[in-house]
């Protein structure tokens, strides 16, 4: 009887966990989530001892085929808990002799992926519907699994994607805005603008509902952490650098900064302690030198320090997804 309860609880705990993580909109299962936490500071801390990039960029593929097995193994272990709870559950075929343990874990692997060999059969009522229902089990898992494989490598290339959008505008933010200057005005930079709003809305939501997204790195030119900061930095300098006439209007930059926001948020930054010092500030040196008009560097400092927290939390997103903000985002040594 412990051996039954036992395994029903593996396999309801497991079911559980994989109908939340696959079906859900609102991130991973609690045991996916605790090992995909794990895996990821791993591959984070080694990255960070050899301070090279490949172990987070391979970290990805490894948590989410990790889960897939982790799931199967744990419903493989579970029924085969079930199975053991009476020595005439299983017998051979056709002489009907018990069998032993192997033989049953042998026999819950192919029902499961309902091989359906047949050289092992259930004896009686009860294991014929237990027997049922592992199969039943292993097919709506093996199927959702593979749907829920392929949403995941659609949003991973989305992302990429974006990414992708934001290094082609530049990859510091005085690029990104130097590409969108016409010689008077920031009008040719709003169009970008507006395009990637909507699918920054779209990466975030995609986050919720597929946390391990956050886990696939890439290169430098389509990661979203460090676009998503030369980004924000580059509305940082326009909103608050730039000199107010050539600005422009809050209305085409507030909804991106919002989508920012969100995606800052869900890619698991917490937001540091208020002692923390700021990240190293931009520079407006080469706008000043493109003849855009901007305001004095006193006035932009000022105007950065009330941005604090907020260049904190993305100082902690990227720190969080293995990056620095040396290495993406800073132009000069000083500081908000």
């Amino acid at each position: 009887m412990i051996f039954l309860i036992s395994g029903l609880a593996i396999v309801a705990l497991v079911m559980f966990d994989f109908i939340w993580t696959t079906l859900s909109v609102k991130g991973a299962g609690p045991l996916s989530s605790f090992c995909s936490r794990y895996l990821w500071a791993v591959f984070g801390a080694v990255a960070r001892r050899l301070d090279r990039r490949w172990p987070v960029l391979i970290a990805g593929p490894v948590v989410l085929l990790s889960a897939l097995l982790g799931w199967m193994f744990l419903l493989w272990l579970g029924w085969t808990l079930v199975f053991l709870a009476s020595a005439d559950a299983l017998v051979t075929s056709p002489d009907h002799l018990p069998t032993g343990f192997w033989a049953r874990v042998y026999f819950v692997g192919f029902t499961l992926t309902t091989l359906g060999i047949g050289d092992i059969i259930p004896d009686g009522a009860l294991w014929r519907v237990l027997t049922a229902a592992s199969a039943l089990n292993g097919l709506t898992v093996v199927t959702m699994a593979i749907t829920y494989l392929l949403g995941v490598l659609s949003a991973v290339t989305a992302l990429r994607g974006s990414a992708v959008y934001i290094s082609a505008l530049g990859t510091s933010p005085s690029r990104v805005l130097l590409t969108g200057w016409d010689g008077s005005r920031f009008e040719p930079l709003a169009d970008h603008l507006m395009a990637l709003t909507p699918s920054l809305h779209q990466l975030s939501q995609s986050m919720l509902a597929y946390p391990v997204l956050t886990m696939f790195g890439a290169e430098r030119v389509a990661a979203i952490a460090p676009a998503a900061v030369v980004l924000d930095e580059s509305l940082t300098m326009l909103e608050q650098g730039v000199a107010p006439d050539a600005r422009l209007a809050q209305g085409r930059i507030r909804p991106l900064r919002n989508a920012i926001d969100n995606l800052i948020d869900d890619m698991g930054a917490d937001l540091p302690r208020a002692a923390a010092p700021p990240p190293a500030a931009p520079s407006l040196a080469a706008l000043r030198t493109a003849g855009v008009p901007v305001v004095d560097d006193h006035a932009f400092e000022h105007a950065l320090a009330l941005q604090a927290d907020r260049r904190r939390r993305l100082d902690a997103m990227l720190q969080h997804q293995a990056w620095n903000w040396r290495s993406v985002a800073a132009q000069s040594t000083n500081h908000a």
